[in-house]
């Protein structure tokens, strides 16, 4: 079968000293740089693993938190899997060599694609009885892969050449969607209103995920990103995709219209974001160390906007750090691996937070205590942290509440703290007192 696209970046692990040195300011200052990663959505991640498949991937999820996606079998083979929260079904087309399913709508109908016997590729829709083949007229293959509530079916199909075309098509006729100077579209979503979601090529070759209402097509990119792919939509507007960054490692993400949020699965190599339903619960996959997809449903943590606006209940401290952030740690290349390692382990740190108000208080206090030395450093002077025992008897407390690999990052980062107190080392425009 032609594997559904996916991006499988490399994963590069740091050795621990080097960790320790740009973990630094996130653990000791972790109460007020969290705010620096730009986090406005926080989720807990459930895995969703086909019994006995080597290898599982989550495609679609619906208001009633019914999931759909493909596994592999031990002897290789693909299968489409329809999950109800309890148990799993796997949804085969008769007599195929495979069978995907992409998306499922509320009332549980599901499309996706299927393999013949000479290798052909269909699209399918399924009711919850009864399989449906349909092609869009002339192509080599055809792909289904989202499905709104009046069974209106987004998808692609490739022509006799290999190119591919963007589609809609209502059970009765197609309407052929490209996006207008690009190569090789592929539409991916579609929700309730009628706006879309897909992907296309440029003219080097590279991805852009794009939005459109119907009329008008918009290119969407994660900032700082490459390959990005708009994937799925909810009746919000809320958007999900994947990108790759510098290093070639895939993430997910969630557009609201304003403010991208990274999705990464934790301890994940890749991350692949594919689709929100409207309570935005989100599906993917991800691949661990041995290069093996896993499923999973991301649910929004109930307490995170409480928490964060009580992390920040005066909005100066969100302008001050990340000015800190953009005008010096940018310029440093120490502040940008910092950044890179503040990104990486934030969602595990406030996790910790959340779970613990007591830590979340000292959190804030620490905001309050030392924004003074961020405005100093802003303005090219010296920012004096002078609560160092406060922050490492904070380092301890949130050691002894944290799983690994946190646990051994703060110790070693309080080891670090001392040390670089007892040498009189300044760190990133602060000295320690």
């Amino acid at each position: 079968m032609k594997p559904t696209r996916s991006i499988k970046g490399g994963f590069k692990e740091e050795g621990k000293m080097k960790r320790v040195s740009g973990f630094f300011l996130a653990i000791v200052l972790l109460g007020f740089f969290i705010p620096l990663s730009n986090v406005h959505a926080f989720f807990t991640f459930t895995s969703i693993d086909y019994p006995g498949a080597t290898n599982t991937a989550a495609f679609g999820v619906n208001d009633s938190g019914h999931t759909v996606g493909q596994y592999k079998d031990a002897e290789g083979n693909i299968h489409a899997f329809f999950h109800d929260g309890t148990s799993f079904t796997a949804l085969d087309y008769p007599g195929a060599a495979g069978t995907v399913a992409f998306d499922l709508n509320n009332s549980d109908g599901v499309v996706g694609y299927y393999e013949d016997a000479e290798g052909n590729i269909h699209a399918l829709f399924y009711d919850g009885t009864t399989f449906t083949s349909f092609d869009y007229p002339g192509a080599a293959m055809t792909f289904a892969s989202g499905v709104n509530d009046s069974n209106g079916v987004v998808g692609w199909y490739e022509d006799t050449e290999g190119n591919s075309h963007g589609f809609l098509y209502n059970g009765t006729a197609f309407i052929t969607l490209d996006y207008p100077g690009g190569y090789n579209t592929e539409v991916v979503g579609v929700n309730n209103w009628g706006q879309i979601v897909g992907c296309y090529e440029d003219a080097a070759g590279d991805l852009h995920g794009f939005y459109s209402d119907g009329t008008t097509f918009v290119t969407l990119d994660y900032p700082g990103g490459y390959n990005t792919e708009v994937i799925g939509i909810n009746d919000s507007g809320e958007i999900v995709g994947c990108y790759e960054d510098v290093e070639g490692n895939g993430h997910g993400f969630l557009y609201d219209g304003v403010t991208f949020t990274r999705i990464d699965y934790p301890g994940a190599c890749t991350t692949i974001a594919w689709r929100p339903n409207n309570s935005v619960q989100i599906v993917g996959w991800y691949y661990d160390a041995d290069s093996r997809y896993h499923g999973f449903l991301a649910t929004k943590h109930p307490n995170w906007e409480k928490a964060y606006a009580n992390l920040l209940e005066d909005t100066t401290n969100l302008t001050v750090l990340r000015k800190y952030r953009d005008s010096f740690l940018a310029k440093r290349l120490d502040g940008k691996f910092y950044t890179v390692l503040l990104y990486r382990n934030s969602q595990e740190a406030l996790m910790v937070l959340l779970d613990n108000p007591d830590l979340m208080e000292e959190a804030k206090g620490l905001i309050e205590r030392n924004k003074g030395a961020v405005s100093s450093v802003i303005r090219g002077e010296t920012g004096v942290i002078s609560n160092t025992a406060e922050i490492g008897s904070f380092l301890t407390r949130f050691a002894r509440k944290s799983p690994e690999p946190l646990k051994w990052l703060a110790l070693a980062v309080k080891r670090a703290l001392l040390q670089n107190k007892r040498r009189e080392k300044p760190f990133l425009g602060f000295e320690l007192e």
